[in-house]
């Protein structure tokens, strides 16, 4: 009885060790996210807000969206978005991006429904039009109203 009892012991010891260092491992995890989205605000702001990439969006969604070529002086945007994300880190793209997207849903368009699905998607592949990696930035749930 008594191998029982130092057994149960030794598993609850092992438990409460367990959960312990699962703890701290998310706590490391959340601190670790703060400090990169810090960093990719900071990135944000000397690459004024992806403002070049805020236009190009804009214009894209003034456009039919069954417009299969793109008009003329809209790519000069395109190639200075390029320039602003390319001046981030790889890392902090995705997150820039889904920023440009909540500020311009919040201050500039406040797209609804398949508008901003549109919006979006146009989004998501912003970094495979400029050639730069990650190739998609998923916006999914990142994005309030969505």
């Amino acid at each position: 009885m008594a191998k029982i009892s130092v057994a149960a012991a030794a598993l609850l010891v092992l438990m409460a060790l367990g959960h312990a260092t699962a703890f701290r491992a998310t706590v490391t995890t959340t601190v670790v996210e703060e400090e990169n989205q810090e960093e990719c605000r900071e990135q944000m702001q000397r690459q004024q807000m992806l403002s070049h990439c805020r236009m190009y969006m804009r214009q894209q969604m003034e456009e039919s969206p069954y417009q299969t070529m793109p008009r003329r002086g809209m790519e000069p945007h395109m190639s200075e978005c390029c320039e602003q994300l390319e001046g981030m880190d790889e890392s902090c793209r995705c997150e820039g991006l889904r920023m440009m997207m909540r500020m311009m849903q919040q201050k500039e368009m406040q797209p609804r429904g398949e508008q901003m699905r549109r919006m979006m998607r146009l989004a998501e592949n912003i970094p495979s039009r400029c050639n730069l990696s990650p190739m998609r930035c998923p916006m999914g749930g990142s994005i309030a109203g969505f």
